[in-house]
């Protein structure tokens, strides 16, 4: 079974949900989010 994924990506990722989960890190995504959602040229898929 071979995969793009290597443990450095997993590593990465862990990392940024590692982020994601502190204060800071949540109200960053929720801003993100916000802006991305009032932007008139995202088309939900």
């Amino acid at each position: 079974m071979s995969t793009d994924t290597t443990l450095f990506d997993i590593y990465e990722a862990l990392e940024v949900l590692d982020l994601m989960m502190t204060e800071e890190g949540l109200k960053f995504i929720t801003e993100e989010c916000e802006i991305a959602w009032n932007t008139p040229d995202v088309v939900a898929a």
